[in-house]
């Protein structure tokens, strides 16, 4: 942030005169302009730096039971990556879009979380990432889900 410090005692001397820091960026995101100084050197090094979110992709990898009937929960197991590595923070809300009904859960202690149907028919779900730290929001394709009437006893 604006006037933040980072102290260094023993920098890498690469030629004389030269020396060489490797810092890490704060998690703040946003443009800065950083400036350098050192006791006894002549001018003030200043260059730009940015932070950004990292994209990930969200995907609906499994529903299960394939098709249920009214009334019977099933399970929406989502995965979240950035590239090809887990994300394991955030939440992620799991949206049945025939009536809108959701089910959320943590990607620290989770993977999937359950949903009911509660009329007869085909309906989709969508999975929403909604970020977390350095990792932008994401959102799956919508997968299909066949919600069958219940059998009547006669």
């Amino acid at each position: 942030g604006a006037g933040a410090t980072a102290i260094f005692t023993n920098p890498a001397v690469v030629a004389a005169g030269e020396a060489s820091i490797t810092a890490t960026a704060n998690a703040i995101f946003g443009s800065y302009s950083v400036t350098a100084s050192s006791a006894g050197a002549s001018g003030t090094p200043t260059f730009a730096l940015s932070n950004g979110v990292v994209a990930t992709a969200t995907t609906i990898s499994s529903v299960q039971p394939a098709a249920t009937v009214v009334g019977e929960p099933y399970s929406v197991s989502v995965s979240v990556l950035d590239g090809s590595t887990p994300v394991t923070t955030g939440i992620v809300e799991v949206r049945q879009l025939s009536d809108g009904a959701i089910c959320t859960f943590d990607l620290a202690s989770a993977s999937h979380c359950d949903l009911v149907a509660n009329s007869a028919i085909t309906t989709a779900v969508r999975a929403r990432y909604q970020g977390a730290g350095a990792y932008a929001a994401s959102q799956s394709p919508t997968v299909s889900h066949d919600v069958n009437r219940a059998a009547r006893w006669r």
